[in-house]
């Protein structure tokens, strides 16, 4: 039997038992079928998942990636004469091109193709202190936009060939290195955490903390400075530019609830509850990916799907360590870094993968009556 006849029985088999089993979601693996959640007795619809191997993989760790124009930012390191460097990755369709080494550690990236714009934020080992910059893809330029903050978690977010963040005064500040503008002063009270520049909507999205320490979404507005809240108790969130969708976790009842956010139309849509970790959004908006901690004491993860009408999820891998982001690259692939025990000097060692999947639903008659 040939690979694709393989394939072609592995995935009848799957529909097979989604249709006569009734009871469980399944995923494939490796060739063989996994039950991997049961369904309650109201669910109809059942996701299925045929699980394909890693591919794409690349010693380092993932920074960034624009799933839109299939470009993204990581970095490695290594010992030379008894020194860290570390070096900074483009990373897109032709493969892996240098950018900069040094002895900084390059932390945070952002990517913006439609102005060949590059910027990242490096940290000092030496001082502490973290700086961002800009540069372009080809790596001919290296502009300086902030100066030297003593405090590593510098809150920032890249605008095209510009950036927000957030000043030792606590003002929203926009600038490209040149230009500087003071767009929303913040009460000394507030902690702002997270940004992401919604330029299309000309609003910027953010958490931010007071003194209570409830963490809340916010949604700021360019044009008139005014600020909405879109819902507290916040744990991740990432958004979508290009389709004007939030996804995001807030903490309940000890776990986390699943949503999706609708910056156009303002509706907030509840998608499920679990004990989520890390959040990504599909290309097409249709479906979010959601790694959940297996124990609090192990920092390991399994990974699965939901679509955005909150039907049943399912499971994509189980057992994974997941170091930093994950995002989708494309309809049916995920792309994060996992980490391993290293050598016997204790060194972690992280490598970028991607993961291929094939998506489907099959439909399920109710259980809570005869069949």
């Amino acid at each position: 039997m040939s690979n694709d006849q393989k394939k072609t029985a592995v995935i009848l088999l799957l529909i097979c038992s989604l249709l006569f089993s009734g009871c469980s979601s399944v995923f494939v693996k490796s060739g063989k079928l996994y039950s991997v959640n049961s369904a309650s007795e109201s669910d109809s619809r059942y996701m299925q998942i045929v699980v394909d191997e890693y591919s794409d993989v690349i010693n380092g760790t993932l920074l960034y990636y624009d799933q839109i124009n299939s470009v993204g930012l990581y970095t490695t390191r290594q010992i030379e004469d008894g020194n860290m460097l570390y070096y900074l990755y483009l990373l897109d369709d032709d493969g892996s091109h240098l950018l900069f080494s040094g002895a900084n550690v390059y932390t945070e990236g952002y990517v913006d193709l439609s102005c060949d714009s590059v910027i990242f934020k490096e940290h000092n080992v030496e001082n502490n202190s973290v700086t961002i910059y800009a540069a372009d893809t080809q790596a001919t330029r290296k502009l300086k936009l902030t100066d030297a903050f003593t405090d590593r978690t510098l809150v920032w977010c890249g605008d095209g060939r510009s950036i927000y963040y957030i000043n030792s005064s606590n003002v929203l500040v926009h600038t490209d290195g040149e230009n500087i503008q003071e767009v929303h002063t913040f009460d000394p009270s507030i902690n702002v955490r997270r940004l992401f520049s919604m330029s299309t909507k000309n609003s910027v999205i953010f958490t931010a903390s007071g003194t209570q320490g409830n963490v809340i979404l916010y949604r700021l507005y360019l044009d008139t400075d005014e600020i909405s809240t879109i819902d507290g108790n916040i744990g991740e969130f990432e958004c979508s530019d290009a389709l004007g969708l939030v996804v995001y976790t807030k903490s309940a009842g000890g776990h986390e609830q699943l949503y999706l956010y609708n910056t156009n139309t303002f509706l907030r849509t509840y998608l499920t509850t679990s004990d989520i970790s890390k959040i990504a959004l599909s290309t097409s908006g249709s479906y979010v990916a959601y790694a959940t901690d297996i124990t609090t004491d192990l920092p390991s993860q399994s990974i699965w799907l939901i679509n955005t009408r909150g039907d049943t999820p399912a499971q994509l891998t189980a057992n994974t360590t997941i170091q930093g982001s994950m995002v989708f690259t494309g309809p049916d692939t995920l792309l994060f870094t996992l980490s391993s025990p290293g050598d016997t000097s204790g060194e972690s060692i992280y490598m970028i993968k991607k993961l291929h999947f094939t998506l489907g639903f099959a439909d399920v008659k109710n259980r809570g009556g005869q069949e």
